[in-house]
């Protein structure tokens, strides 16, 4: 769990969501793609097979 903060001029919750998956990081809204996930350290892996992808937009 993070916090953030951010100027809602410059950006939005869906946007940092997009951005923090594409960095390899499933949220609930979003999927990181397979290959920013691989590209991951393996301490900072996780299990995935509790995310649906049929409920989430992928990246």
């Amino acid at each position: 769990m993070a916090t953030i903060t951010y100027d809602a001029n410059l950006t939005n919750p869906d946007e940092i969501l997009k951005r923090i998956a594409l960095a390899g990081y499933d949220s609930d809204q979003f999927l990181a793609p397979d290959k920013a996930y691989a590209m991951l350290s393996e301490c900072c892996q996780y299990e995935r097979i509790n995310k649906k992808r049929s409920h989430h937009t992928e990246l």
